[in-house]
């Protein structure tokens, strides 16, 4: 960004306030200079709608995690698998492999939610049972 020089920083101001509340190129933020240090602040919130996305959505099944990828995917799409915390995170507005960077801020995630079944089993894993108490817990845990 220029400075603006005193001899013609009206002219500059005037022409970087006319550039800023112009219909930005897409992906870009339109601004306005505003006194108190001519500090440039987003008049974003002025438009009919946004520039882009801005969203993380934390969807309840897998089906509807893939229904809400299916809406909105692009060749920029990926999908992060996390199996500590059992848990998928789609990234829509991710970049393409060799390309600029994107913004990255409109997400879904899917955290997976664990059976009865599991956490029983799971709770159990590498415990030492006696057989009496083994075999219950497989009685009971059978289905």
């Amino acid at each position: 960004m220029e400075t603006l020089t005193s001899a013609n920083s009206l002219s500059q101001l005037q022409a970087l306030i006319i550039a800023g509340l112009q219909k930005p190129e897409s992906g870009c933020i339109p601004f306005a200079i505003v006194p108190e240090g001519y500090e440039f602040k987003s008049t974003e919130s002025l438009q009919e709608k946004p520039n882009r996305i801005r969203a993380t959505v934390n969807l309840l099944t897998s089906d509807s995690f893939i229904d809400y990828i299916n809406r909105f995917i692009d060749p920029r799409t990926v999908i992060f698998a996390d199996p500590n915390a059992v848990k998928f995170t789609a990234v829509l507005d991710y970049h393409e492999t060799n390309a600029d960077p994107e913004w990255a801020q409109h997400k879904a995630i899917y955290a997976c939610p664990l059976s009865e079944n599991w956490v029983a089993w799971n709770k159990y894993n590498k415990s030492k049972m006696n057989q009496l108490e083994f075999a219950e817990f497989i009685e009971t845990h059978i289905h």
